[in-house]
């Protein structure tokens, strides 16, 4: 997933976010940054909530609050809703 706004510089970055299945059921997964780095873990619905929020379909202040901690690469391994 890449999120980026369409206005802007032309050479303006995004967020990138990998999202990966930990469980069979896939109930759960992991988000990596561009780097492939382990950002966080989370349940598919705080995973869909920020889909959500990051796409601009719903804002989540909950989603809002870890963007937050991504970009200040505050440590965010564990994040519930």
């Amino acid at each position: 997933m890449c999120v980026r706004h369409s206005e802007g510089h032309e050479n303006r970055g995004g967020y990138f976010f990998h999202l990966v299945p930990t469980m069979p059921d896939c109930q759960h997964v992991s988000l990596y940054n561009f780097e492939k780095i382990l950002v966080a873990e989370m349940t598919l619905q705080e995973a869909t909530r920020l889909i959500n929020h990051c796409s601009g379909l719903e804002f989540s202040d909950w989603a809002f609050q870890f963007c937050q901690a991504v970009r200040m690469k505050k440590p965010v391994l564990r994040h519930n809703l």
